[in-house]
């Protein structure tokens, strides 16, 4: 359990945004480490813009990294400096 306030089933849920760098600046720490995630406060609209792109971000690069070949053919090469560019591309 990463967070000390967060409902029993909720924690998977917690932990799993947790280690996906999705709760980065909506947690508190006290000074014993222990981690406060206030699931009954609400976010503003940036923090929800902040996860929300986040989410995003994670999904583009793990849609980049399982595509197997480009779809314009010649930009294969993870060293070409417009790889993912056009990677970035493919997904949209």
């Amino acid at each position: 359990m990463i967070f000390t306030d967060t409902p029993n089933w909720f924690n998977h849920y917690a932990q799993y945004a947790y280690n996906q760098g999705l709760t980065d600046g909506l947690y508190t720490t006290d000074k014993n480490g222990n981690k406060y995630l206030s699931p009954d406060k609400s976010i503003t609209r940036y923090e929800g813009i902040k996860i929300i792109m986040l989410a995003y971000a994670k999904l583009q690069q793990s849609a980049i990294e399982t595509m197997g070949s480009s779809v314009l053919g010649d930009v294969i090469n993870p060293n070409d400096p417009y790889y993912s560019y056009v990677r970035q591309a493919e997904t949209l």
